[in-house]
């Protein structure tokens, strides 16, 4: 379903805010090859496997992306791909881009063990140094969401 939606978006350039852009799926071996989607697109969706992949290829340097958006980024620890990604080719960057890293849960298995509060605010604060970030969350009240 994913590449029939984004088939008409990689032909013509999608306008946003008076610009036009070029999108490129990148999955597996669908899709645009990765190294045809990097020299033609814009902005670029892709497993975290194949952007580190760009990284070590010299297909992208970081200092030509402008947004990095990590989905999941809780399950950075370790050898994980955005831990080595951050480590390896974001921290040594001169030119940073901006990090978008989203989670529904900051603290590892805090879905299943609630943590105290100090735990939570040291791993959180662990989080934000392997992502050189800063947390922020909302609380949406119950009368705007009533099924949140």
């Amino acid at each position: 379903v994913l590449e029939e939606q984004i088939g008409p978006l990689q032909e013509e350039p999608t306008s946003v805010g008076g610009a036009a852009w070029r999108l490129g799926l990148v999955v597996g071996m669908g899709g645009l090859g990765l190294r045809e989607a990097v020299r033609s697109r814009q902005v670029l969706v892709m497993t975290p496997q194949l952007f580190e992949k760009a990284l070590i290829h010299a297909m992208l340097r970081m200092e030509g992306v402008a947004l990095l958006v990590l989905d999941e980024a809780h399950h950075m620890r370790g050898n994980d791909r955005y831990a080595t990604i951050m480590k390896y080719f974001y921290l040594p960057c001169g030119e940073r881009p901006r990090v978008l890293a989203l989670t529904a849960s900051p603290v590892e298995k805090a879905s299943m063990v609630e943590p105290d509060a100090a735990t939570f605010r040291t791993e959180l604060a662990e989080l934000e140094g392997r992502l050189d970030c800063a947390a922020w969350s909302r609380r949406v009240p119950p009368t705007v969401v009533p099924h949140a």
